[in-house]
């Protein structure tokens, strides 16, 4: 004869429990085969922060987020930044540059966010376009925004110039 008990229906409770169980499960393992997001492309960052580390030493600040804080930025943005999550804004690379006591404009070089030679003949002085930029009534991260924009398409611009010097140069060795 047959036991009775293995042909009776677990309680509802232990369905409920088993379900959210199972639920649990399937959720962390979703989270491992979860591809991490690709960091930022930020080509300078090893550069950027072979300055940075310099500048903190100068400082006497032994970590990152001394510097971001007394800096007036989030304790973990400088840490966003040296893991690729994130590119620092020129405001944020603005409030670095002046604890460290430097020019915008090295720190927005050292970032890649503005060519260094413009940096290098002419610090003291920001391009038409930024001065305008700056001058208009927009709100601070729309100008922050159309800064980073114009940069970024100004670098462009730069390496499609050097681009085609380079093929005509060839050109004109042959």
């Amino acid at each position: 004869m047959k036991s009775s008990i293995a042909s009776c229906p677990p309680p509802a409770g232990m369905v409920v429990n088993r379900q959210r169980q199972a639920a649990k499960l399937a959720a962390m393992l979703s989270c491992v085969n979860t591809p991490k997001p690709e960091p930022k492309h930020w080509p300078e960052r090893e550069d950027f922060f072979i300055w940075f580390d310099d500048q903190k030493k100068r400082a006497k600040v032994p970590h990152d987020s001394v510097v971001a804080r007394l800096a007036g930025l989030d304790a973990s943005s400088v840490s966003s930044w040296r893991s690729g999550r994130q590119r620092p804004n020129t405001a944020s690379l603005k409030a670095i540059a002046e604890f460290f006591g430097v020019t915008a404009q090295e720190a927005w070089a050292k970032a890649g966010r503005l060519a260094t030679a413009d940096v290098a003949e002419n610090p003291a002085l920001e391009d038409r376009a930024i001065q305008i930029i700056r001058g208009s009534k927009l709100s601070k991260a729309a100008k922050d925004m159309l800064i980073t924009q114009h940069l970024e398409e100004r670098r462009a611009a730069e390496a499609k110039l050097q681009q085609t010097i380079g093929m005509l140069e060839g050109a004109q060795a042959k």
